[in-house]
């Protein structure tokens, strides 16, 4: 089974440079999670991922501040892996629209997650 959340927008102070902390950035998540039910039917929410508990998940992760985007995708999966331990994967695009000094479209970070994997915190 696949659980997605698309299109989550969070504003906060994302970045590295001083343009970046001084302005609110949006962001924006596509989340893709790869499951095993638990349980046999008929499925009760307890077998399956409930996505309002990811949407809280993800909004308290996103409404720290944070330098890079990386660290945001890794402790978001780590959070998401220890409440639901039957995951089996988790995908997860971050985009953002940085501030280069001219017209730029969006900067995404593509990150995978499984068990076992080095970034599983």
């Amino acid at each position: 089974m696949q659980l997605q959340l698309e299109d989550l927008r969070f504003f906060g102070h994302f970045g590295v440079y001083p343009t970046e902390q001084k302005w609110l950035t949006e962001l924006r998540v596509c989340l893709t999670i790869s499951f095993k039910m638990n349980g046999q039917p008929p499925y009760s929410l307890a077998d399956t991922i409930d996505y309002q508990t990811v949407y809280g998940m993800v909004a308290e992760e996103f409404a720290a501040p944070a330098d890079l985007l990386e660290n945001l995708a890794v402790r978001l999966a780590g959070k998401l892996s220890l409440a639901f331990p039957h995951i089996e994967d988790i995908r997860m695009q971050i985009s953002k629209r940085p501030q280069l000094g001219g017209p730029t479209g969006k900067v995404v970070l593509d990150y995978s997650w499984q068990p076992g994997s080095e970034d599983s915190r």
